[in-house]
């Protein structure tokens, strides 16, 4: 949910650290990151909360910090140095930062439970009185590369998704480790993220409220969010307000580059901890048209400390269950056009009330249309529609024609599901992706609509003899605009920058979608923006940037050595990759090797140093059984850099067959003429057999449609024998 929450654990950690003497010297070990160890800042977050607490009035502590950058819980349980740091004292307090994406849908949350769990066990078996806390980090900034506006595997909508993750997955470590051991004190949480989040730093620089916490890079932090995360720390341990703690020599003394209000930032640090923030809108509820029996959502995203209650008002009355931040009607119909909406919104300080928005319900005047059909196995059909479809013609087998090959295949049954807006059919043969699918008109949606003329659902083979697919790797995107001639498809950070980006599926040089799919196996270390803009053989945005390994320490990373595949393949084909980089004002050797593994492993090199237009090409691969080739990035040779660097910044994926193409019989789909073949060749038509033919343009992927308007077609498929 995208809001901040203050959990029970937040309140034990306070109701605990009240009852500390304020005067005891405190034992204090932070294991964790770049995040404990400030990167981007001017000194650490363990060395400003040891000023904070003298600057308090309390004995200096003794604080000590394990922080490797780029590591997790894993690394720490594992690591020889970060055992012996626990093992060296009996600590009062020992707080475990983990990786800041791992407790999140694109990290791993079982590994952040797991060896969570692992390391607390280590820690009190050291010592069964320390009290262990973990250090709930931030989310990216809202421009960072993750925060795309939609969440996928891997990336997220917005910052309020990412914190809302990282807030679920530490308070759930939190929840069990306290319930496995309630022999121990209670496993406390302090709350840096929600702290940042509700100090504004996760709001879109544009927003008023903004507060510039995060570094340059849009992922650490800078000066104002390690004061900010260390005045939380001091809170939550102490139990006592940081306000006016700036002052004082101990702090100034730092050197910190404070440019946000510090008396701000130590206010929000223990509203935070007390759970005293005051609510406020991050986006309020928008009114919304919708068609009658379509569905409308109304959302509202607000920060401050945990609500307590949650009301959704239709005309000023309360709904009943609409006790969410988001509120949705399944199905809007006439008599809610014009119905007004708010929400109100109530925790321990504050009441908000959002603006009344109205909801303008439309007549349905909207043919439903067909949105993607899938195999779920070779006998069975998903089809998902627009909207919801009318049941009774919906679920009549007979209502559904399914074209494969030059046949029509028998449809044994079609299942409408619950909410209407998918159809299992079951075959009674099989087929595979290639195949087409007709509806009747007599099947309409809720309001009576039916289809229009030619709305079919199409799929298309694995990729077609002689296609190719053109792949950009790097921060910068090529379009239409840069390269007019060609499709490519944008590998990002999104993508490269994780263990498990997925791309896909890619789009032919023609635009055309396929199977084909791109899945990072190890990521990349990051993009590298200097790259030849001279290039006369790849559009610059392709040349300009590419994507790199490396295997000595170098961006909080080592050991890089990035991999993925290429799946959806035809095993009965052959491919050639081809392999470009470029890396300009470098005067050393940096030759990269890139391995394909497939049916048998082939690999060639290319050094990136100044290079404008040199490729690396492997021919005749031939993919797994399951039609995979896996693309491995190392060192080659001849690599003399200091951090053996590798790149990758294009590839070429192209298509080749040693089969002759065979065309398949016509056949006629809901007033639509579908015609399929396999293998390379040029589709041609005419109306009369003495006429010259015309080649169909643009050139067609298989099955190709299109409606009957004429009395008689003609249909070849020219090819060059090989």
């Amino acid at each position: 949910m995208p809001r901040i929450h203050i959990s029970g654990f937040l309140s034990a950690a306070t109701l605990f650290a009240l009852s500390i003497s304020t005067h005891a010297e405190q034992k204090i070990l932070f294991i964790g990151n770049s995040f404990t160890y400030g990167e981007g800042g001017t000194t650490s977050v363990p060395e400003i909360f040891d000023r904070l607490a003298i600057a308090g009035g309390h004995e200096d502590p003794t604080t000590e910090m394990r922080a490797v950058g780029g590591q997790s819980f894993e690394f720490h349980e594992n690591d020889a140095t970060s055992q012996a740091a626990i093992a060296s004292r009996q600590w009062d307090y020992v707080i475990l930062q983990n990786y800041s994406t791992q407790p999140t849908h694109i990290g791993s949350v079982e590994d952040h439970m797991t060896y969570g769990t692992l390391l607390y066990d280590r820690v009190i078996a050291n010592h069964s009185a320390t009290q262990v806390i973990l250090y709930e980090t931030w989310a990216r900034s809202a421009k960072h590369s993750l925060i795309t506006g939609s969440s996928t595997a891997s990336t997220f909508a917005t910052t309020s998704e990412m914190q809302s993750e990282l807030r679920t997955n530490y308070q759930a470590l939190a929840l069990a480790l306290t319930t496995d051991h309630p022999e121990n004190a209670p496993v406390l949480i302090s709350p840096v993220g929600d702290a940042w989040e509700n100090a504004g730093g996760l709001l879109a620089e544009s927003d008023t409220d903004f507060a510039d916490l995060h570094g340059s890079d849009e992922y650490h932090g800078n000066d104002n969010g390690y004061f900010l995360s260390a005045a939380v720390f001091y809170a939550t341990i102490y139990g006592e307000s940081p306000e006016g703690l700036h002052t004082e020599e101990a702090i100034s003394s730092l050197g910190l580059n404070l440019t946000e209000d510090p008396a701000f930032l130590e206010r929000m640090a223990w509203q935070t901890v007390t759970g005293t923030v005051e609510l406020s809108f991050v986006s309020q509820p928008t009114s919304q048209t919708v068609s009658e029996n379509q569905s409308v959502t109304f959302n509202a995203l607000i920060r401050g400390s945990e609500p307590e209650s949650i009301q959704w008002f239709k005309n000023d009355k309360a709904i009943d269950g609409a006790n969410e931040l988001s509120y949705t009607i399944q199905a809007a119909d006439s008599d809610l056009n014009g119905a007004v909406f708010k929400v109100e919104i109530t925790n321990a300080v504050s009441t908000l009330t959002s603006d009344p928005v109205v909801l303008t319900v439309t007549s349905d005047e909207v043919p439903p249309t067909p949105l993607e059909a899938s195999l779920t196995d070779s006998t069975t059909i998903q089809l998902g529609f627009s909207e919801a479809l009318a049941s009774e013609q919906a679920a009549i087998a007979a209502n559904y024609t399914v074209a494969y090959h030059g046949e029509v295949v028998k449809v044994i049954s079609a299942t409408l599901s619950s909410d209407g807006k998918s159809v299992t059919l079951v075959l009674e043969s099989s087929v595979e992706d290639g195949f087409v699918v007709g509806v009747n008109p007599v099947v309409t949606d809720i309001a009576g609509n039916a289809f229009s003329a030619g709305s079919l659902f199409i799929t298309h083979a694995q990729s077609a003899s002689g296609s190719s697919w053109y792949c950009d790797f790097g921060a910068t995107v090529t379009s239409s605009t840069t390269d007019p001639d060609r499709t490519w498809n944008n590998v990002t950070s999104a993508v490269a920058a994780t263990d498990s980006g997925v791309l896909g599926p890619l789009l032919d040089e023609a635009g055309n979608a396929g199977n084909l799919q791109l899945e990072m196996i190890r990521r990349f270390n990051d993009a590298n923006p200097n790259g030849t803009l001279t290039a006369t053989d790849f559009p610059t945005t392709a040349s300009q940037d590419s994507f790199y390994g490396n295997t000595e320490f170098f961006n909080e990373r080592a050991n890089i050595f990035p991999a993925f595949k290429i799946t959806g393949l035809d095993p009965a084909m052959t491919y050639s990759l081809t392999f470009y980089a470029s890396r300009t004002d470098v005067s050393d050797n940096r030759e990269t090797l890139y391995t394909v593994t497939g049916a048998s492993v082939n690999s060639t090199s290319l050094n990136p140093s100044n290079n404008i237009n040199t490729v690396a090409v492997l021919t005749d691969l031939t993919p797994t059984a399951e039609g995979v080739l896996t693309i491995e990035v190392s060192p080659g040779s001849s690599n003399n850099n200091a951090y053996h660097f590798t790149y990758l910044g294009a590839l070429i994926i192209s298509a080749s067959s040693t089969e002759e193409p065979q065309l398949y019989k016509p056949v006629v789909v809901q007033g639509n003429i579908v015609v399929d073949w396999s293998g390379t060749g040029v589709l041609e038509s005419n109306v009369d057999l003495g006429e010259d033919w015309t080649e169909i343009s643009p050139s067609p992927q298989p099955p190709y449609t299109e409606l009957i308007t004429e009395p008689s077609r003609f249909f070849r498929l020219s090819f060059t024998k090989p």
